[in-house]
Order: C-alpha cells, then sequence, then structure tokens
C-alpha cells in the first residue's frame, strides 16, 4: 500500500525509499509534517536527507558534527 500511495503521491521521478527505512518511516520523513525532530521549531520545510532527518539550521549546527571536523581529528 505505501508503494502505492507514495508513487501516486510523487509521480514517475518519486524518490525510492532508502533500505534502512520502512516505507511508513519514508511517508512521515517525506510528508510528515514541517517540524524540527530536535527542537520543535515550525515550518522546516528541508529535509537532510543523508541524516534521514527534518531538522532546523540552529539544530544542524549545534547538534550535529560536520564531516570536515570528523576528518581533521584523525
Amino acid at each position: 500500500i505505501w508503494k502505492s500511495v507514495i508513487r501516486i503521491a510523487t509521480g514517475p521521478n518519486a524518490l525510492a525509499c532508502p533500505s534502512d527505512l520502512s516505507e511508513p518511516q519514508w511517508a512521515q520523513l517525506l510528508w510528515g509534517g514541517n517540524v524540527c525532530q530536535e527542537c520543535g521549531a515550525l515550518r522546516i520545510m528541508k529535509i537532510t536527507f543523508a541524516l534521514r532527518i527534518r531538522v532546523c539550521n540552529g539544530c544542524l549546527k549545534t547538534q550535529f558534527v560536520s564531516w570536515s571536523i570528523i576528518l581533521s581529528l584523525k
């Protein structure tokens, strides 16, 4: 059912569900609201697909570490 709903809602160019998410989790990420999943800020439209999360810029800066910082620790 989820595959059909996603295909109908997004058309033929739909993003495929990642193998590490269930179809309901994928649908929730895409259409589950526009709230930051860290602080609850509203109107967050951008999804950080690499992290599988919808997060505001403030939380992205304060709650996550960039790859450049990780690589510099070597």
